[in-house]
């Protein structure tokens, strides 16, 4: 649950930091690519094992937000024409945490229960 909403809350943070960074888009693309590249350094880290064992709840939630952060300044950029080769690698290292949480979800939602 907390992992939802932490994602849940990181596109909300990216939907603002996208409106404030909106006649800057450099901004929002380096934004987007140091978040994006944090948050899937968490992710595969976690994922892994190898780089930080037992990441527990806060890492998901850090993974969550940061990832959810990126995916939407990313989009945002590419919607608004901002089409260069750095946007789209902003948003092929943001988006599979993003995808992978909210398959996750759903799983945990219509899964049976444990």
């Amino acid at each position: 649950m907390q992992v939802a909403v932490s994602m849940l809350v990181g596109l909300v943070v990216g939907v603002v930091l996208y409106l404030v960074t909106r006649r800057h888009p450099d901004v929002a693309m380096w934004i987007a690519v140091v978040l994006g590249i944090a948050g899937t350094v968490l992710f595969v880290g976690s994922i892994n094992g190898w780089l930080l064992p037992d990441i527990g709840r806060f890492g998901a939630i850090g993974i969550g937000l940061l990832s959810g952060i990126a995916t939407v300044l990313a989009v945002g950029c590419i919607l608004r024409g901002e089409r260069r080769p750095l946007n789209w690698v902003a948003l092929l290292v943001s988006a599979p945490p993003v995808l992978f949480l909210i398959v996750f979800g759903i799983g945990e939602l219509l899964g049976p229960p444990h």
